[in-house]
């Protein structure tokens, strides 16, 4: 496996097949990735990004694990489905590295990312990705309720001290 350092996507089309031959040419999935999306207009650029998004999930991509499909843009600030940055300087640094020759010990680390990152594409991410939304939703409604109910008791407990000075 190679280092994995960022690879700009440049696409030969913008029809669904041409989309499709530059995903799979760039190997997008086995490697961190980005397209840089600027030069198209509104209506052309929304109905690439959902070409985009339907050739990775026929593709079987998870465009966040184990390595990022970003959208390089300044029209959004937010994908529900790829994340998206602003310009390549915001893409995160520990991508962007120079490629060298790798020490005894630096090539057994980066064995062991190439059989994580197997790991991660033969699993199921989209349905874990949703149990783990699910179970945070869940986290976030307890902390809620929690929070109200100390609150509550915190009340009482200063009414009762009132209550007792008196």
């Amino acid at each position: 496996m190679k280092i994995p350092v960022f690879n700009e996507i440049i696409l030969e089309g913008t029809s669904f097949d041409e989309i499709k031959k530059s995903l799979r040419k760039m190997h997008v999935g086995q490697g961190p990735t980005y397209l840089v999306m600027d030069e198209w207009q509104d209506e052309e650029f929304y109905d690439i990004l959902s070409k985009l998004a339907q050739i990775t999930n026929e593709m079987g991509y998870n465009v966040k694990l184990p390595f990022p499909f970003y959208i390089i843009t300044s029209s959004i600030d937010y994908h529900p489905i790829f994340p998206v940055a602003k310009s390549v300087n915001d893409l995160p640094s520990h991508f962007r590295k120079k490629v060298k020759r790798l020490k005894s010990k630096e090539h057994s680390l980066l064995a062991k990312v190439e059989v994580l990152s197997e790991k991660l594409i033969n699993m199921e991410l989209a349905e874990k990705i949703k149990k783990h939304r699910d179970r945070s939703s869940l986290n976030k409604e307890l902390y809620k309720l929690s929070s109200e109910l100390n609150f509550y008791q915190f009340l009482e407990d200063e009414i009762t001290k009132r209550n007792k000075d008196l």
